[in-house]
């Protein structure tokens, strides 16, 4: 399994960015993917579930990932 180009981590959020590259060669279609980390017991586990009080970490890492977006589309032109 490819990994993701960058990882954000916000606390207990994580991005993940992921590039695609196009058919024709032309570029990548980038996509991102959100989870977050929780401990139970002594086993660390993820969940694609986020509670009301997470969405702070949720818009810092979204903010990170529109930067890190339009920074590295600036470096390709």
């Amino acid at each position: 399994m490819p990994a993701p180009v960058k990882s954000i981590r916000v606390g207990g959020v994580q991005a993940s960015i992921w590039e695609n590259p196009l058919k024709d060669g032309s570029g990548v279609i980038r996509s991102v993917t959100f989870d977050k980390s929780y401990k139970v017991g002594d086993e660390w586990k993820k969940t694609q579930s986020f509670k009301i009080g997470d969405i702070a970490q949720l818009q810092l890492a979204l903010q990170k990932v529109l930067e890190f977006h339009y920074l590295k589309s600036e470096e390709e032109f």
